[in-house]
């Protein structure tokens, strides 16, 4: 029996049964005019950390009051999911049911009435759904705290993140570490999830990665001793799953930018980040000889005044990184280069045959687009004052 067969073996339909009662009932009531909603969601990028933090904390959420129902949504369309190739191996393999799922095109959170809303694994709405902040109750992340949302305050604003003069680091490696130190019982199925998706975001505490904190390995061994998967098989195989050459050459250029992608405004700058698993030149002619009018599309459509794109891939070296910008205003563009050749990134250029973008590989494996921003951040405020 091969790894992802004896993976698979592992999980019955039985464990599952009491998250996909939760998860059916939920759905149903959608549709029942409820006096009040409690959504959970993660964050635009909805990788593996925002769908199964968001999922086991509304399972878990503490009662609501009468008539109120708790409601884990997806914060992407459902079309995306396959997308997710990691988070769909996992769910599927331990049945959950897929169809009970409720994706962000399956509600209309703009116009549900007596609206609340949790976020775990970022901690400021996305421009879609500004106009709810005022909804927001409480915020489980690990991700610089962005300022917003300032009423949620005290244990309801659990933002692990401890800001420095270099942007600052975060306190623990995952949001569902958060969710998992909060739980005093897990089931198996639950610890499952978590520690899946704990060792991905640690790099299953790989010392020379700097993504684990003790927190972390505190969580990841009381999990282990509850999960249906020995750790080291379920990080491999999920691994195995996430950076598949065979599912990552069904993506389109497109599909690459959508992957995992975060939107961001600093100083009243508008920019986007996309996090790929294959190199930037097999991202670049997935584009059929015309990246930049891709690129440009991607950039009008968003309303962003640049965009980024950075590759993780994994070698027999270790994990590799590149990065590209695309900023079709000058001036912008090379300022941004020059931050970038600055920063603690270690860049040496990488030619994609085009003077419309700048590229490079990464040598520092640890600065991951959630170290990066803090500092773009800090770097467009300078920018923009000295405008």
């Amino acid at each position: 029996m091969n790894r992802a067969a004896a993976i698979q073996a592992a999980f019955t339909p039985h464990h599952a049964d009491a998250l996909n009662s939760f998860l059916r009932q939920a759905r149903r009531a959608l549709t029942s005019d409820p006096s009040s909603v409690h959504v959970v969601m993660g964050n635009e990028a909805c990788d593996a950390d925002s769908m199964v933090s968001s999922l086991v904390h509304a399972f878990r959420h503490p009662p609501v009051t009468d008539g109120a129902f708790v409601l884990p949504v997806m914060s992407v369309n459902r079309d995306q999911f396959a997308l997710r190739c990691e988070v769909s191996a996992l769910f599927r393999a331990a049945h959950i049911d897929i169809e009970a799922l409720v994706f962000q095109d399956e509600i209309d959170l703009l116009n549900t009435p007596c609206l609340r809303l949790v976020l775990t694994d970022h901690n400021k709405l996305k421009k879609d759904y500004l106009n709810l902040g005022e909804l927001v109750v409480e915020i489980i992340d690990h991700h610089a705290d962005l300022g917003a949302h300032g009423h949620v305050t005290g244990a309801a604003r659990d933002i692990a993140f401890e800001r420095n003069d270099s942007g600052g680091h975060a306190l623990v490696g995952s949001a569902c570490t958060l969710v998992a130190e909060r739980i005093s019982a897990l089931q198996p199925l639950e610890a499952t999830l978590l520690l899946g998706v704990i060792t991905l975001d640690t790099m299953n505490m790989d010392a020379k990665a700097k993504k684990g904190t003790a927190r972390d390995d505190a969580v990841l061994k009381r999990l282990e001793a509850l999960s249906l998967v020995p750790r080291d098989d379920l990080y491999s195989w999920l691994v195995a799953e996430k950076f598949s050459p065979d599912n990552w050459a069904t993506f389109t250029f497109n599909n690459c930018l959508q992957y995992d992608y975060k939107q961001f405004e600093s100083s009243g700058i508008v920019y986007g980040c996309s996090a790929i698993l294959v190199p930037l030149l097999t991202f670049w002619t997935k584009a059929n000889h015309d990246p930049i009018s891709l690129l440009e599309a991607h950039r009008v459509r968003l309303q962003l005044q640049f965009v980024l794109v950075q590759s993780m891939v994994q070698s027999t070296a270790g994990p590799k990184r590149q990065l590209l910008l695309y900023a079709p205003d000058v001036r912008l563009r090379d300022a941004l280069n020059r931050f970038l050749n600055d920063a603690p990134l270690q860049l040496t250029p990488l030619d994609l045959s085009s003077l419309s973008v700048v590229a490079f590989d990464q040598a520092n494996i640890t600065m991951s687009r959630k170290q990066l921003v803090p500092l773009l951040d800090a770097f467009l405020a300078t920018y923009v004052a000295k405008m």
